[in-house]
C-alpha cells in the first residue's frame, strides 16, 4: 500500500443557521425530556433564537481573524463540461458491507489500518465518511475516509494548519506529514476496505450515491471532481503538492454542514457554547469551513492536501 499525504481549504458560508423549531425542541428534550407544544413552545424558539445569536457572534469575532472583512462567491472557471458528480444521500437505510460511500456509521478500511488517535489529545478519532472515487474519475478504485477528533478544541489546530501564503503555493512533503494532528484522512484501493465492526459508531449512518453531473453546484453537500466554488474573492488551488505539479481536485464539502450523531455519542467540544460543550445533535467538520481536498499521483504514489476558507457574516447580501 502506498503513502499517501493530504491538503484541504474550507471555506464556512452561512453561520450557525440550522433550523431554530428543531434546537428548540432538542434543547427543551435535554431539560425535560420530551418537545414542547405551545406557549412553552414559542418560549423555547426565543432561547434558541437567543443561543443562535450569541454562538454566531463568538464564532464570527473568532473567524475574522483568519479572513478579510469583504468576500463575493466565485466559480473558478467554467463549471460546464467537466467530470463531476453529486453525493446524494440515499433516504433511511441499514449499512451493509457493499456500501463504499456514506456518511457515518462504522468506517470500511484495509485491515492493516486502524482508527487514527488525535494527537493532541490522545482519544480516538471520530469517523466521519467516505466516498469511493467512481469510474472517469483520476482516482478511480480508490477510497478516501475522513476522521476527526470531536472531544477537543484547539484555536491554532480547529482547521486544517496552512502555509503562510495560499494562494499557488507548494506544499511540500514535509509540511503534509506533521499537520494531520486532530484529524486525518486515509486512502486506499476501494476494494480492500472491510467493515470495523469493533468501531462505536458516533455519526448517525447515511448512504450515498454517485450522481454525474454537468456543473458544479454550491448547494451540494458533497461534489467529486468538478471545478472549485470559492466563496472568496481568490482562488487558494494550490501550485504543488509534495514537490508534484497540478493538483487534481478531489473532492469539495459544503460549508456548514451538520453530521447528526448518535443520542450515545459525546458531545462536540465548542468553546463558544456554554459549559463548552456543543448543545446541537450534530457534529461540524473544521468549524464549518467548506473544505477543499486536493491530490496528485506520481509512481503509483498518492498525495493529498487540503485547502480551507473561512467566510463570515459580516458583509453578507
Amino acid at each position: 500500500m502506498s503513502d499517501r499525504h493530504f491538503s484541504c481549504r474550507s471555506a464556512a458560508g452561512r453561520g450557525l443557521l440550522g433550523n431554530l423549531l428543531v434546537l428548540s425542541q432538542y434543547v427543551n428534550t435535554l431539560e425535560q425530556g420530551s418537545a414542547v407544544k405551545g406557549e412553552k413552545l414559542l418560549l423555547d424558539l426565543k432561547r434558541a433564537a437567543a443561543l443562535h445569536a450569541e454562538i454566531r457572534a463568538k464564532r464570527e469575532a473568532f473567524a475574522s481573524r483568519f479572513v478579510p472583512e469583504n468576500w463575493n462567491l466565485m466559480i473558478d472557471g467554467d463549471t460546464t463540461n467537466m467530470k463531476t458528480w453529486k453525493l446524494e444521500t440515499i433516504g433511511d437505510c441499514i449499512q451493509t458491507k457493499e456500501c463504499n460511500s456514506f456518511i457515518g456509521g462504522k468506517p470500511k478500511l484495509p485491515p492493516d489500518m486502524d482508527i487514527p488517535k488525535c494527537e493532541l489529545c490522545g482519544k480516538k478519532m471520530a469517523f466521519m465518511f467516505q466516498v469511493a472515487f467512481p469510474q472517469g474519475h483520476a482516482w478511480a478504485g480508490k477510497s478516501m475516509a475522513v476522521f476527526y477528533c470531536v472531544e477537543s478544541w484547539h484555536d491554532r489546530y480547529c482547521i486544517p494548519e496552512l502555509p503562510q501564503h495560499i494562494v499557488d503555493a507548494d506544499i511540500p512533503e514535509q509540511f503534509l506529514s506533521n499537520y494531520e494532528r486532530n484529524f486525518r484522512v486515509l486512502v486506499f484501493g476501494t476494494s480492500l476496505g472491510k467493515m470495523v465492526d469493533a468501531y462505536q459508531e458516533k455519526v448517525v449512518f447515511q448512504a450515498l450515491q454517485t450522481v454525474p453531473e454537468k456543473q458544479t453546484k454550491q448547494e451540494w453537500d458533497f461534489v467529486i471532481g468538478g471545478r472549485p466554488i470559492w466563496i472568496m474573492r481568490k482562488s487558494e488551488e494550490p501550485n504543488t503538492i509534495a514537490g508534484i505539479e497540478k493538483p487534481v481536485l478531489l473532492l469539495q464539502v459544503k460549508e456548514e454542514l451538520h453530521f447528526s450523531i448518535l443520542p450515545t455519542a459525546p458531545k462536540q467540544a465548542n468553546p463558544f457554547a456554554p459549559g463548552g460543550l456543543s448543545l446541537f445533535p450534530w457534529y461540524e467538520l473544521f468549524a464549518g469551513n467548506r473544505i477543499y481536498f486536493w491530490g496528485v499521483q506520481s509512481n503509483g504514489t498518492e498525495s493529498v492536501s487540503y485547502t480551507h476558507l473561512r467566510a463570515h457574516e459580516t458583509g453578507r447580501n
